[in-house]
């Protein structure tokens, strides 16, 4: 322990016969802990919503590319751009439509309500449900963020073979 740091508590033994007891009075925590702890505290209370907003953005994003991407397609019918005849381009294209739904359904997945069974007196409950709504908002965001990673570096790939 740093010597500039006191200790979070005090101990003192208490002996009665056949039995020790130690007992523990707590100190005032000091402002940086205080701090320390407020600020956990408040990542804690808006984790939450803070995976919803990056769900909420993905969803942008990946709209707006997959109009983008489905635009540059279409024009592949018409006699302006032949390259994007070619199967690789056709096979790209299609890899990263395919990755950008992914990664749509995995954010819808994310911001999307669920019930969950709770005893409303049960604190136990309510924190099992807590990490199960964590847990479920985390991983779809996961899920959505690589799959939009991807499909934007697959994006980039046909952009670099257009032009090549």
């Amino acid at each position: 322990m740093p010597s500039d740091t006191k200790p979070s508590h005090t101990e003192t033994e208490v002996t009665q016969p056949r039995r020790r007891i130690k007992r523990v009075t707590p100190r005032p925590l000091l402002s940086n802990e205080k701090r320390v702890i407020d600020f956990f505290d408040d990542i804690e209370t808006k984790s939450v919503d803070t995976l919803e907003a990056g769900a909420k953005e993905i969803i942008r994003l990946v709209t707006g590319f997959l109009g983008l991407l489905l635009g540059i397609v279409s024009l592949g019918s018409a006699s302006v751009a032949p390259i994007l005849q070619l199967t690789e381009i056709k096979i790209g294209a299609l890899a990263a439509i395919l990755l950008l739904l992914v990664a749509l359904a995995s954010a819808l997945v994310t911001v999307m309500p669920r019930s969950y069974q709770v005893r409303y007196s049960s604190l136990d409950d309510k924190m099992e449900a807590y990490e199960l709504m964590l847990e479920r908002k985390s991983i779809g965001l996961q899920v959505a963020v690589f799959c939009f990673g991807l499909g934007l570096v697959t994006f980039a790939g046909l952009i670099v073979l257009f032009f090549v």
